[in-house]
């Protein structure tokens, strides 16, 4: 008789290991799918934003060609600078133009869809394809831009902030310097009081070309969808 409970305990103990050890490869089976999962999601994250900064970098380049061809009979153009103020805050400017009007900070997005926000919004919205994306507020965001540029350069000079979108669909903003890539040339050269001389353009201009020699790590991607 105790030979049949041994055996009938000896046989449970069995059953419960072999259910241990099935359930902990059930958990490493797991474990292992949502690391794959969080990995391809890591993925997929980084190649959104890879496409979103190539495609981004092809919208400026658009509206560099525009701001080439703008009346002026001295100007001066960077691209893609990077500035550092005194307390450490910095600003990736996608362009600067420099001409006897002053100087024009300007944004680009080169995002498709319907866009909708508004001055005061943190935040705008981008409809594609029947979804929905968020992105900063580019009117603030140029905003800094300008107010950190003013503070390395000084005040002294009058500071434009623009905001471009080169896929031409601002028909939902009615903000003034929130305009298509089709207007910029004509909103640069409605700005044609001579309130900069020569010296004073080529003087800018090297301080900043200084500037753009130097490297910061910085943020390029402030979400949205491009096109």
């Amino acid at each position: 008789m105790l030979k049949g409970i041994f055996l009938e305990i000896k046989t449970e103990l069995l059953f419960w290991s072999m259910m241990f050890f099935f359930f902990l490869f059930l958990i490493r089976i797991c474990h292992v799918l949502v690391l794959k999962l969080k990995d391809r999601e890591k993925q997929s994250e980084r190649k959104t934003k890879e496409d979103s900064i190539v495609i981004g970098k092809k919208g400026e380049t658009e509206v560099f060609r525009v701001l080439e061809k703008t009346h002026s009979s001295h100007k001066k153009i960077i691209n893609d600078i990077v500035v550092k103020t005194a307390n450490d805050e910095m600003s990736q400017i996608d362009h600067i133009l420099i001409n006897e009007a002053g100087i024009f900070v300007i944004e680009t997005k080169n995002y498709k869809g319907a866009i909708y926000g508004s001055d005061a919004g943190l935040h705008w919205t981008q409809y594609l394809n029947g979804k929905k994306f968020k992105f900063y507020n580019p009117v603030k965001q140029n905003a800094s831009h300008t107010k950190r540029l003013k503070k390395i350069l000084g005040d002294i000079y009058p500071y434009y902030s623009v905001i471009v979108f080169v896929k031409n669909n601002t028909r939902k903003i009615n903000i003034d310097n929130v305009i298509n890539l089709e207007d910029l040339a004509h909103y640069i050269d409605a700005h044609h009081d001579k309130k900069l001389s020569r010296d004073e353009i080529t003087c800018i201009y090297k301080r900043l070309r200084k500037m753009k020699k130097k490297k910061y790590k910085h943020k390029l991607w402030e979400g949205g969808q491009a096109a």
